[in-house]
């Protein structure tokens, strides 16, 4: 009996991102580097949330999910 070998081709991604979802995707990233990352640690020390956080989160419209109206 001869001996098969699987090749496995490299997999293919589930979605692919419009141009729209990467800028969102790396806006997101730039912010939470930037605005998130810093206060991580003091956050998780006092158990607290940073409430002006909320703020920007409506800002870059994380704090909402649209609904087609049908």
């Amino acid at each position: 009996m001869s001996e098969m070998t699987l090749q496995s081709a490299a997999p293919t991604p589930l979605t692919t991102l419009t141009e729209d979802e990467i800028l969102f995707r790396d806006n997101i990233r730039q912010f939470a580097d930037d605005k998130i990352r810093p206060l991580v640690k003091e956050m998780d020390e006092k158990a607290v949330f940073e409430k002006s956080l909320i703020h920007d989160f409506f800002q870059l419209g994380l704090m909402g999910i649209e609904i087609p109206e049908q």
